[in-house]
C-alpha cells in the first residue's frame, strides 16, 4: 500500500467520522472542551488536508465533497 493510498483511507474515515458526529444527536458526541467553532475548524482542515494529499488531482472535485459535511454541520 502506497502512501498515497494509506492517505486515502485516512481520508473516507474522516469523512465518515464528520458524518457521524455531525448527524447523531448531541449528547452522543463527543467533547473536547475546545470552543465548537474551533473544533470544527480543526475537524475540517484535517480532513481536507488528508483529501488533498490523497486526491492531489481533483481539487474541485475535493472542493465540492468538503462543502457538503460543512453544510450540514452548520444546519444541524
Amino acid at each position: 500500500m502506497t502512501f498515497e493510498v494509506f492517505i486515502r483511507w485516512i481520508a473516507w474515515l474522516l469523512i465518515v467520522a464528520l458524518a457521524v458526529f455531525t448527524l447523531s444527536p448531541i449528547e452522543l458526541r463527543p467533547v473536547s472542551g475546545a470552543p465548537a467553532n474551533l473544533e470544527r475548524f480543526v475537524a475540517f482542515v484535517v480532513t481536507g488536508a488528508a483529501f488533498g494529499l490523497g486526491y492531489p488531482t481533483r481539487r474541485l472535485g475535493l472542493l465540492i465533497l468538503l462543502k457538503l459535511p460543512a453544510g450540514i454541520s452548520i444546519t444541524a
